[in-house]
């Protein structure tokens, strides 16, 4: 195998990306991981210790101002939804006008109507 250098990077780079993200390789992934079919038991407690110490749960260095830590500590009380725990099971409301026109509204009387 070649070194890298300046000259071959986007080259080489070009050949692992195409290979590394393949339809099969991303639908894997994210099955591994619980993404998609959602599954979050996909990945053990004991396998997200490491990542715990460095969550939101954990503590900030440096003193946050007030409306920072007011937002943290909503995120931090946050129960989890039907729509986050299942979002398969989710039907989606039935979408209606955005907006209705009042036709006898002077706004839309003929006198202030452009010509």
């Amino acid at each position: 195998m070649a070194p890298v250098t300046k000259a071959n990077f986007t080259g080489m780079f070009g050949c692992a990306f195409i290979h590394a993200f393949s339809s099969e390789s991303i639908k894997a992934t994210s099955a591994a991981t619980g993404i998609y079919p959602f599954n979050p038991s996909a990945i053990a407690e004991k396998k997200m210790t490491a990542s715990l110490l460095t969550s939101t749960k954990s503590t900030f260095p440096l003193q946050q101002s007030s409306p920072i830590r007011a937002v943290i500590a909503t995120m931090g009380s946050h129960t989890a939804t039907t729509l986050e725990l299942s979002p398969t099971a989710f039907t989606a409301p039935v979408v209606g006008p955005l907006h209705v026109v009042d036709l006898d509204s002077p706004i839309n009387s003929p006198s202030l109507t452009r010509r």
